[in-house]
């Protein structure tokens, strides 16, 4: 059975008869963040087709327990869309005509079928399953998991020493990050020792964000001047931190950066 769900109209989730998927599909909403599904059960292959806008759609295909695009080229790169009201983005491969969705849920449920007339490429393994989208932002997929490291070190007696290294750096820069927009400085230096703001420079230096790392270096020789701190660090931390585009925007940027040229820091494929 095929089902519709819309993240940004009324209707919520709903049955689409065989006989009515054409007309469904091709007057649905563009704008109302929809979401084709089939589910045939643990034995067979799951199907996703999200519309992106009046031209376009992607194709997911869950099968052998992982997720793969639909791809129709071998263009590089990513677009950005929006999934489940929520921005991110999708290899720019596999972004399709609108047409393509609708054939492939005309095979829904027969995976013989869909494999042998489509090419499928497996979904990175750093692609967070939400369970009804795929969060398909790698710097948020990331800083999420540094998040969790940390906490697991700090809190939990962890250890970070199988974690990719660019992951242990961003487990320290986004911790301080988050310390800093929360409590300022001043509570930094009364939370942080002296080796926590050293790994945090370090970070910050590992990403080339060279004004970051120096204003951390200057917090761990402030003498624990928690006034000096707030009133003359704080203010440049907030502007280097950000590149205008919101809050930590500069890490983010230097996450990027630093996932393209060097995956495997990151633990990527």
């Amino acid at each position: 059975m095929i089902q519709l769900r819309t993240y940004n109209a009324s209707g919520g989730l709903r049955a689409i008869d065989a006989a009515d998927l054409a007309t469904a599909y091709t007057t649905v909403d563009p704008a109302a963040g929809a979401v084709f599904s089939h589910e045939a059960g643990s034995a067979g292959p799951g199907l996703r087709v999200w519309i992106i806008d009046g031209e376009r759609c992607r194709v997911e295909l869950r099968d052998g327990g992982r997720w793969h695009d639909l791809v129709a080229s071998d263009a590089t790169g990513e677009a950005g869309v929006t999934t489940a009201c929520i921005p991110g983005t999708v290899p720019l491969a596999a972004v399709l005509p609108r047409a393509y969705g609708l054939d492939v849920l005309r095979m829904a449920g027969d995976g013989e079928r869909l494999r042998a007339a489509y090419h499928w490429r497996p979904v990175p393994h750093w692609v967070v399953d939400r369970g009804d989208y795929l969060l398909r932002d790698i710097v948020e997929a990331m800083t999420e998991r540094a998040g969790d490291l940390y906490m697991r070190v700090k809190f939990d007696g962890g250890s970070d020493a199988d974690a990719p290294v660019g992951l242990r750096h961003l487990a320290h820069l986004w911790a301080f990050h988050n310390a800093t927009m929360s409590g300022g400085f001043g509570w930094v230096l009364d939370e942080y020792s002296g080796s926590e703001l050293q790994a945090a420079a370090a970070a910050a230096a590992y990403l080339e964000l060279e004004d970051i790392a120096d204003l951390v270096r200057r917090l761990a020789t402030a003498d624990r001047d928690s006034g000096s701190a707030e009133t003359v660090l704080n203010p440049v931390y907030w502007r280097v931190s950000d590149t205008g585009d919101g809050d930590a925007s500069a890490i983010r940027d230097a996450v990027r950066r630093s996932l393209t040229a060097n995956p495997a820091d990151w633990g990527l494929d």
